[in-house]
């Protein structure tokens, strides 16, 4: 809570005449993340020409593209909001619908339900991965595989 106090320049009143508690700020913060993930990847879709499995290919640039920065703030989010789902039954309920959404979206694109769930799970071992610091991009890499590189 100190760390966000002083990162944002304000008081704990200043806080809670915002967000009642902590686990408000982190719904906000999750709701946040991901209305900028859905319009990144909405782009990324509407781009595409082939609209099968569509959303599946722009999650996948989304996590393993060249705009995808391995930030420490995006480390330090991810970490944050995996311990809040973990503890907080109304962020974990969230962020299980948000991953039946985009495991359904995949399916009603085409993409076989076991497909669409190795893709969720292995995009998802991708950020943990990240937020861990297990993995990095290689310099100069443009795309795909040649994107992350074991540490």
């Amino acid at each position: 809570m100190d760390t966000v106090l002083a990162e944002a320049s304000i008081s704990k009143g200043g806080f809670f005449h915002h967000f009642a508690t902590k686990e408000d700020l982190l719904m906000a913060i999750m709701q946040r993340l991901e209305r900028a993930l859905s319009a990144h990847v909405a782009a990324l879709v509407a781009a595409e020409p082939d609209r099968r499995a569509a959303h599946a290919r722009a999650q996948i640039d989304l996590s393993l593209g060249p705009a995808r920065a391995g930030t420490k703030r995006v480390r330090a989010l991810v970490g944050a909001l995996i311990e809040a789902a973990r503890t907080t039954p109304r962020i974990e309920g969230r962020a299980r619908r948000e991953a039946r959404r985009s495991i359904e979206h995949s399916v009603a694109e085409g993409v076989p339900v076991g497909r669409a769930l190795a893709i969720h799970f292995a995009l998802d071992g991708v950020w943990l991965a990240e937020s861990l610091g297990t993995l990095r991009r290689a310099r100069g890499a443009a795309s795909g595989a040649a994107v992350v590189v074991c540490r």
